[in-house]
């Protein structure tokens, strides 16, 4: 069996007895929030890798930013990073990609090089306050060159 066959069956069970828990009455926006919700993660909407990699929910600054960066960075040693706890959603105008829905603040990072260090030391520059992005469900990947911010900062 193919494994999107199993993903749905698997997501279909799921949905089907949230509904049935939540189907005794109550008000039926919150009920189809809540299968919504539940429906999204299933699908890795958002996808745990890009989670680990670029969504710092309790980095307040760029130093906080730097440090998350200092542990999730991998080759070429740049990384994005987005703050906060935005809501994402299944992009259904394209195959396979969630985005996040509320604009956050997100930065790159970069790393500098440091003699004797053990981890790399990074730095960070803001991108901008109110930025979106694209990522794939299916193994986390951010699309970079797609990001979108209202306030764009140029470095």
């Amino acid at each position: 069996m193919h494994i999107k066959t199993i993903l749905f069956l698997v997501c279909s069970a799921l949905l089907a007895s949230a509904l049935f828990i939540i189907g005794g009455g109550g008000n039926q926006d919150d009920d189809f929030l809540r299968v919504n919700v539940a429906y999204e993660r299933c699908i890795n909407c958002p996808h745990d890798r890009f989670l680990g990699r670029h969504l710092c929910e309790g980095c307040r600054n760029l130093d906080d930013a730097a440090e998350f960066s200092r542990y999730v960075s991998a080759p070429p040693h740049r990384n994005t990073v987005f703050f906060g706890h935005p809501k994402f959603e299944v992009k259904t105008y394209k195959d396979d990609r969630c985005g996040n829905i509320d604009g956050v603040p997100a930065a790159i990072c970069t790393d500098k090089k440091i003699s004797g260090s053990v981890l790399p030391k990074y730095s960070c520059i803001y991108k901008g306050q109110q930025c979106y992005a694209e990522h794939s469900m299916r193994n986390g990947h951010l699309f970079h060159n797609e990001i979108f911010c209202e306030d764009l900062v140029e470095p």
